[in-house]
């Protein structure tokens, strides 16, 4: 019975050890963390990055931006786009949707892509990291 209780207590001594030896060392991480890619500021926006054809045919590009699917017409924004990258910063936690209007020798093309802008926490130490993952639309003529 004693033996028993020798080693109910020892277990528990190790345990109570392990268990502080560990706090311990996650402090020494805080003490040295370096907070240089931690943004502690909560965001609310971010962006879209669309990508366009941006050819002789069509130099300027109509851009309507939706909250949601394109189908729901809720627009949210509406450009001309002059270059082959445009970032467009929008409210955070929302899907998007892009229609690019093109204009070929014969016809019209309209390109559709979406993507969500979304936000993240994580917890560092004693402070709250924010990550935004930012919406990429691709919204290019496929031939070109």
């Amino acid at each position: 019975m004693n033996s028993n209780k020798y080693l109910i207590i020892t277990v528990l001594l190790f345990l109570f050890a392990i268990t502080f030896s560990c706090k311990e060392y996650h402090v020494e991480d805080c003490e040295d963390y370096d907070y240089y890619d931690c943004n502690t500021i909560e965001p609310f926006e971010g962006i879209l990055e669309v990508e366009l054809t941006i050819n002789s045919l069509n130099p300027k590009v109509p851009i309507v931006v939706f909250n949601g699917n394109f189908e729901d017409h809720d627009t949210a924004f509406v450009d001309t786009a002059t270059t082959k990258f445009l970032d467009i910063y929008m409210p955070i936690n929302h899907y998007y949707s892009v229609v690019a209007k093109y204009i070929t020798s014969d016809k019209t093309i309209f390109a559709v892509d979406g993507d969500d802008i979304t936000k993240k926490s994580e917890d560092v130490c004693d402070s709250v990291c924010w990550i935004v993952e930012n919406g990429e639309i691709d919204v290019k003529l496929k031939y070109d």
